[in-house]
This record gives C-alpha cells, structure tokens and sequence, in this order.
C-alpha cells in the first residue's frame, strides 16, 4: 500500500460502504471507518466524508494526509516531499494538484487560486468548451 511505505505514516484509515473494498483494507492493515451510505456516490463532496472520518478516530492526530482513490497513480516520492515541504515552512495545509486541461487555476501568493471552477465543483460537470 502506497502509505504504508512512508515512516511518517503512523495510521492508514480506509473510509467505505463496500464489504469487499472493507476487507482489502483490513488485509493490508489499514483501520476501516464504515462509511455511512449517505456520503457515498457521485454527488457527495469529499469534505464530508474526510469531515466523518475525522470525527470517527479517537486517536489523538497531529497531522493528516488525504489520499484520494481517484487518483492512484501518484510519484513515488510525492507525499514525502510533500510532507517535507509542509514541515519545513510551518504551513496550515498543503495540497498537490495534477495539470487538468478543464480546471485552471494560478498560484498566487503561493496558494492556488481557481480560475474557471469554484472549489468542489466536479471536473465531469464542468463545460467541455470551457478553453474555446
């Protein structure tokens, strides 16, 4: 499992509704938080099922690293750095973003500001001609 190969890594949690999904996670040693059907599906934002995990550890949690599903193909190196990077400047948050020729966005002030989306938004309902 990709997080497992971080030492910084103390606790994998899995979020899911899916029994087999469940139980591939176990198989691995992750921790699985049953999510509640409610916030699966194609409609539901990821803050609330991040929000529902955080409130489902007891565990005192000093720093958090989402890694989303929907995006399995990730650098080697990329969390470490990451990490690093979010250590080294004191930051409040980080996050990694991939070229996406739909959403577009700048960094300004070293924080990406969207330009064409609003935060959440969805790539698949975004406009197909949004760059003509």
């Amino acid at each position: 499992m990709y997080a497992q190969k971080h030492s910084f890594i103390q606790t994998v949690y899995v979020s899911t509704d899916d029994a087999e999904i469940k139980k591939v996670a176990l198989d691995f040693g992750a921790k699985v938080i049953d999510g509640p059907p409610h916030l699966s599906g194609d409609f539901e934002p990821n803050v609330s099922a991040f929000r529902n995990i955080i409130e489902s550890i007891d565990d005192d949690i000093e720093n958090v690293i989402l890694l989303q599903a929907i995006n399995p193909l990730r650098p080697e190196n990329l969390v470490a750095e990451a990490f690093k990077l979010y250590l080294k400047n004191d930051l409040y948050s980080l996050f990694t973003v991939s070229r996406n020729n739909q959403k577009l966005g700048k960094i300004v002030n070293q924080k990406f500001v969207s330009i064409n989306y609003t935060s959440g938004q969805r790539s698949q309902d975004l406009e197909l001609n949004c760059l003509e």
